[in-house]
């Protein structure tokens, strides 16, 4: 019988996945996501529909209608700004924000940081849609999106003492997983195993920030700390060239 998995450093392929989610996660993985994120700062992890896959396998999504809010009521929701980008050199001009999710309501969250203290913050996390397509809330499904150019800005807040550099190499650094595995009789054996995190992502430096190219998941990740801040730029079908140019368009 399997009895415990043990997560050391949390997972690019893994973290990166799920923060790409569209909809609402199983809230046992949601639990494992968070106790593992708590590693590296509170990177964004946003509910959804994604199961979570290795970087670089096809992603399995669960199709479900999207509801949409305003930018500016979930600006309200969060109390603080949302960043808009500047999208139109890059996608074209039939793009449009078509709406916010509000993927983590405020609340206050404990973290622990890498010099031993502990923070309290307020968390939210968003994501806001960019598509050129025909949308109807309540019945336009995340698949639809996904799978015809939509490409969506993730933004949550971060606790204080965060470093952009830091936290970008921690998410780059290999992982360790261990199993144990109780045998008939009660012995128990446990195996570790040491899982690459980069799978051709780097990191560029862009006015400072360590910012995440990650051709293979179609994902721009990073952390902004000085405004306390993490963003992730992602797409299933538009380019890495053009998602790293909107990131650019967001970094000060």
């Amino acid at each position: 019988m399997w009895t415990s998995v043990n997560v050391r450093r949390p997972s690019l392929s893994g973290v990166a996945r799920l923060v790409r989610s569209k909809r609402y996660l199983a809230r046992a993985v949601v639990a494992l996501v968070l106790s593992v994120l708590a590693i590296v700062w509170g990177y964004p992890y946003l509910g959804g529909n994604q199961l979570p896959t290795q970087q670089g396998q096809a992603q399995i999504y669960l199709s479900s209608p999207l509801t949409l809010n305003t930018v500016p009521y979930a600006e309200t929701v969060i109390k603080s700004s949302l960043a808009i980008p500047r999208y139109s050199a890059s996608l074209g001009a039939s793009y449009n924000i078509i709406g916010v999710l509000i993927d983590t309501r405020p609340h206050t969250e404990q973290i622990t940081g890498y010099n031993g203290t502990t923070y309290y913050y307020t968390k939210w996390a968003t994501e806001l849609i960019i598509w050129n397509g025909k949308f109807v809330n309540g019945t336009t499904t995340n698949q639809q999106v996904l799978n015809n150019g939509g490409v969506t800005i993730m933004e949550s807040s971060a606790p204080p003492g965060v470093n952009s550099t830091r936290s970008a190499l921690s998410l780059l650094a290999p992982s360790v997983v261990c199993t144990t595995h109780t045998a008939p009789g009660g012995a128990t054996e446990t195996t570790c195993q040491t899982l690459n995190q980069s799978n051709g992502a780097y990191i560029k430096k862009i006015r400072g920030l360590a910012v995440i190219v990650s051709p293979q998941s179609g994902a721009v990740t990073w952390l902004n700390d000085k405004n306390l801040r993490w963003y992730q730029v992602t797409s299933e079908t538009v380019g890495i060239d053009r998602l790293l140019a909107i990131a650019d368009t967001l970094i000060p």
